[in-house]
């Protein structure tokens, strides 16, 4: 693939995909706005051109393992409000998708959705999606996601001790 030609590292590869995805998939705000969701599946994303959380991370699963990452989707709970002083999981079905790939032995966490931009409810209170390149969710350190991120499968978590959904429900909110 051009990705193999243009990448050594694993860190390049990784950067390579995540870029791809924030430039050539847009976040699907129309299916989350009808609250019918179209293809997610990898295959059904790179026809699209659309997405939501799941088909990213189903897209950047598929092309990581094709250019040899150890590379993992995560299933969970999410803090993705920046106002939101106050939140409850407990009981709740997990909300947002993202990947892990290790990087020379460490876990590390990417998030190409909101690497793509940003969502912001328009006068109607429809969601509405704004392109805009986002580094920060690149790389990052899972004692720096787990303020934002928490997976449903705990093991997937990287840091220790590990914390429970009741003690993320109180961490700060970090942007």
């Amino acid at each position: 693939s051009y990705f193999d030609e243009v990448c050594t590292s694993d860190i390049e590869k990784a950067r390579a995909i995540y870029i791809w995805l924030t430039d050539n998939i847009s976040y699907d705000a129309k299916s989350i706005n009808k609250n019918k969701f179209g293809d997610n599946s990898a295959e059904g994303v790179l026809k699209s051109k659309k997405a939501v959380c799941a088909g990213y991370s189903n897209l950047f699963e598929l092309f990581g393992k094709k250019m040899g990452l150890e590379i993992l989707r995560v299933a969970g709970y999410s803090k993705n409000a920046e106002d939101e002083q106050e939140w409850y999981f407990v009981g709740e079905e997990p909300g947002h998708a993202w990947n892990v790939i290790r990087i020379e032995g460490e876990w590390k966490v990417f998030d190409a959705t909101w690497g793509a931009g940003n969502g912001d409810t328009d006068r109607r209170g429809k969601l509405v999606f704004t392109k805009k390149y986002k580094e920060d969710w690149f790389n990052l350190d899972p004692f720096a996601a787990i303020f934002t991120h928490y997976p449903e499968d705990t093991s997937l978590m990287f840091v220790h001790p590990k914390i429970t959904l009741e003690e993320y429900e109180k961490f700060p909110n970090v942007s």
